[in-house]
């Protein structure tokens, strides 16, 4: 409840009181729920003040592409020096985090070597385009009723985020929806 409140006022304040949800651009108002399962934080002998982390932690959610993961990145190592992994693959799941709003996911799951996401219901995109692929993929990709598409991952290893941000794009880029990283 009291991250809901919070996200309202912050939209509010982003927006003006006077804006309505039909006048914002979707992926403002999707904060997609993801369990990919990689170990993501920044460890405390890294960064070892609180607050400093906190605030870390507060710029990378604000992350929109892959350019500003880029930037963040240097700035975090001229600061505190070489990234451990645990924050690499939290830069990169930020990066998969903004694909997914633009796109308007509102959840990704990984679980061994699928990848199911669920569309916001007003997700830009054309659904039989998405249909037609998803039949034409030799069981690779699955559709549910509710909207949640299944990728089959098999034929690699997924070590971070990176892989899933490749899956999600080529199949979207594939039904016509243009995505930049």
């Amino acid at each position: 409840m009291k991250e809901a409140v919070r996200e309202l006022r912050s939209r509010r304040e982003k927006f003006g009181a006077t804006e309505t949800a039909a006048s914002v651009p979707l992926e403002l108002l999707i904060d997609p729920e993801i369990n990919v399962g990689f170990p993501v934080h920044i460890p405390e002998f890294y960064v070892p003040d609180v607050e400093e982390r906190l605030l870390l932690y507060q710029r990378l959610v604000d992350i929109h592409d892959r350019g500003e993961a880029d930037e963040m990145r240097e700035e975090i190592e001229d600061r505190f020096g070489h990234l451990p992994d645990e924050v690499s693959v939290l830069l990169e799941l930020m990066v998969f985090r903004s694909v997914l709003r633009r796109i308007g996911i509102t959840a990704a799951n990984f679980r061994g070597t699928a990848l199911s996401v669920a569309f916001h219901k007003d997700a830009q995109f054309d659904v039989s385009r998405l249909t037609d692929r998803v039949s034409r993929s030799k069981n690779r990709l699955k559709l549910s009723p509710a909207m949640v598409l299944t990728i089959r991952i098999a034929e690699r290893s997924v070590d971070s985020p990176r892989v899933l941000i490749e899956e999600i794009v080529d199949v979207m880029t594939s039904i016509g929806v243009q995505i930049e990283v």
